[in-house]
């Protein structure tokens, strides 16, 4: 029998769950107008306002206005479609069912179907650049283009079982899950080794190290080091079928269950990270009901994104903020001078008496400063060693957040 290494599970970070359920409006998420009855199944943001939706029965659909207007595109061929990335602004991707996968050099306007000589259904797909991408699949597939999909290269992992997900970081490293179970490449998919077991459901890397896992009846959790050690986060009753991330501090999920009764739960989950917390906030029930079964999740930046399930169903967030978290606004928080090149102020007169906290990271979601504030109104930040540049600036206080881009110059 192989000896597999499991890793080490270091319950470092102290969960604190808010579990909000379903309430009568959710001014966070936004219901749009897709047209469309066909289960939707993967979305990618190519920015804030070109978003493209792929689904059921060959769906494709555009918008090019942040989701006021969703147009359907000509399908290619009536197979289900699974999923969609795009490289750049023009070049993308998307696999679906018995071998389908379909190329776009136009942002989505227009489709091809590309030969990659499967009939085995594809789940999983990861783009490096417009030339070089990975797809995965069922009976352990696993299969590299280096030519924009004209040939493939199959990677040979030994696996039997579907590959479900697959994510490559660069030319060599890259990540795949199969029968639950977390492999890792490091020589661009000849050879892989398992470096998790605890039942993996769902996992998304930001670099080559670092990275989210889910596994349903063990937990949610954190890598450092690619796998090797698991820092758990929150409870084993999370069930994550997409994770999406822009930065190690914050995780995006969907969430989907249903019981031997009948039950269901259906959410969209964000989990927040400090130096020695971790919170999570769910939004169930989108939709009325049991909600609506998301399939995926996907944000161009910290404060929009959008979210796709069944029955035609897309939802859009505008804020970066989850029901349950209410934004600060701009009347009630005050950040000047901005453009700031020595000190910059912080006044939030509605929190007197309180604590609040501020943040600020730069364009790759790297925190540059952090601090607490308890009974007072203004924080002085000294910017002075920052590089000049454009930051964005978070301020957290009972509950509620506000977000805003500052300059240093």
């Amino acid at each position: 029998m192989a000896k597999f290494y499991l890793p080490q599970i270091k319950k470092q970070l102290v969960p604190v769950l808010m579990i909000l359920m379903a309430l009568p409006a959710f001014s966070q998420w936004t219901a749009q107008n897709s047209g469309v009855n066909s289960d939707l199944k993967g979305v990618c943001c190519i920015s804030e306002n070109a978003v493209v939706v792929v689904g059921a029965n060959g769906t494709i659909l555009k918008t090019t206005d942040g989701g006021m207007n969703w147009n359907q595109k000509t399908p290619v061929n009536s197979s289900d479609l699974q999923k969609v990335q795009f490289a750049n602004g023009l070049a993308g991707f998307a696999i679906g069912a018995s071998g389908t996968l379909l190329k776009t050099t136009d942002a989505g306007e227009t489709w091809t179907a590309m030969d990659t000589g499967e009939t085995a259904d594809f789940y999983g797909l990861s783009v490096l650049d417009e030339t070089t991408f990975y797809i995965s699949g069922d009976n352990g597939t696993i299969k590299k283009s280096a030519d924009g999909g004209s040939t493939f290269t199959a990677l040979q992992a030994g696996l039997t079982e579907s590959v479900d997900s697959v994510q490559f970081l660069n030319a060599y490293m890259g990540y795949a899950e199969s029968g639950g179970i977390l492999y890792k490449t490091a020589d661009g998919g000849s050879s892989w080794t398992q470096v998790a077991n605890p039942g993996i459901d769902s996992f998304f890397f930001l670099d080559e190290n670092t990275g989210f896992l889910n596994a349903a009846g063990s937990g949610f959790f954190k890598t450092s080091d690619g796998g090797t050690t698991l820092e758990s986060l929150g409870s084993s009753a999370l069930f994550f079928t997409r994770l999406f991330s822009l930065n190690e501090h914050a995780v995006w999920g969907v969430e989907n269950i249903e019981t031997l009764c009948g039950c269901a739960t259906h959410c969209v989950v964000k989990g927040e990270m400090t130096n020695t917390n971790y919170e999570d906030v769910k939004n169930c029930g989108l939709g009325g009901g049991d909600g609506i079964a998301f399939s995926d999740i996907h944000f161009a930046n910290d404060t929009t994104g959008f979210i796709v399930g069944t029955g035609g169903a897309i939802y859009k967030n505008s804020t970066g903020v989850m029901l349950g978290q209410t934004s600060l606004t701009k009347d009630s928080v005050a950040v000047y001078p901005n453009p700031a090149s020595a000190n910059l102020t912080v006044s939030v007169p509605d929190q007197s008496g309180a604590a609040f906290s501020i943040e600020i990271t730069d364009v790759s979601g790297k925190r540059i400063f952090s601090g607490d504030y308890h009974h007072r109104q203004t924080a002085t930040i000294n910017v002075q060693s920052f590089s000049k540049g454009m930051y964005l600036l978070t301020v957290t206080g009972s509950g509620a957040k506000h977000m805003e881009k500052i300059v240093v110059n």
